[in-house]
Order: C-alpha cells, then structure tokens, then sequence
C-alpha cells in the first residue's frame, strides 16, 4: 500500500469496536491485527494491517474483501489499512504475519487450529525453496545482477 497520510487518531478503542463489529459477519472465522501495530512498532506513518479467514468459496473472496475493506476503513476512520484474506495467503506469508500477530478473535477454535496445522506443515514443506531462492536472490545481489 502506497501511504498517503499518517494515521492520527487513536486506534486502541476503535480497535475493540473492530473486533465487536467483525464478529458479528457470519463468514469471518477469525481475525488478527498483524505488522508494526501487533509489533507495537507502529510509526507515524504505519498502516494498520488486519488478517481476516473466511468461510467462502474461493470465488466470492474478491468481492467480499473489498466489503470488508469498506466496513474496515468506515470503522478505524482511516484509508490505511491494508487488509488480508489468509485463505488466499502464501505458506510464507502466513507464517511471519501470524507468528507476530495479535489474535482479535476466533469463532471456531477447531478451524483456526486446523488451519494454522496446515499452514504450517506447507511452510515447512516449501522452506527450503523459500531458503535457496533467498541465496539466489542474495548472490544476484551481491554480482550485482539483481534486477537485471
């Protein structure tokens, strides 16, 4: 997301009515706030990063992610907010933005769990790719090819 102005309200209690509000949608299993704000890291020009698990078929995710988007900003009174869909969430990317997320609810403990397993045993299943592709991409770098 391209940061066009600092968030300049303060987020703590909006966060809660965010939690409130986004249990109530039916297909939201479960939600976390990830980045600098789970982090405690946020700057003045951080955006607010949630992490939404839907129970939709693949083909409605789109859509629904610009609703919820919608209903995000509305809430938090800010545009920058960048949110996820983890069902559509690389191995990769699931694993580094919930090992430092902040759990704001779960409706189904079993799916959560079930899903966090899976995700899991395909980050592991893919780590060593996502480890010779960081030295390939590093020895581009360091030739100087990087890019080209």
């Amino acid at each position: 997301m391209i940061k066009r102005k600092a968030i300049t309200q303060e987020l703590t209690p909006l966060i809660g009515k965010l939690k409130e509000r986004l249990e109530k949608e039916e297909d939201v299993i479960f939600a976390y706030i990830i980045g600098s704000y789970a982090k405690g890291k946020a700057g003045p020009m951080s955006d607010i990063d949630i992490a939404v698990y839907l129970d939709r078929k693949k083909e409605e995710i789109f859509d629904r992610k610009i609703s919820l988007n919608i209903l995000i900003t509305d809430i938090l009174k800010t545009d920058e907010v960048d949110l996820v869909i983890l069902n559509e969430a690389s191995p990769l990317f699931v694993h580094h933005s919930l090992k430092n997320g902040k759990l704001l609810f779960s409706k189904d403990e079993k799916k959560r769990i079930a899903f966090l397993v899976k995700n899991l045993k395909e980050y592991f299943d893919m780590q060593y790719y996502y480890g010779r592709f960081k030295e390939a991409i590093l020895k581009r770098i360091e030739e100087g090819k990087y890019g080209l």
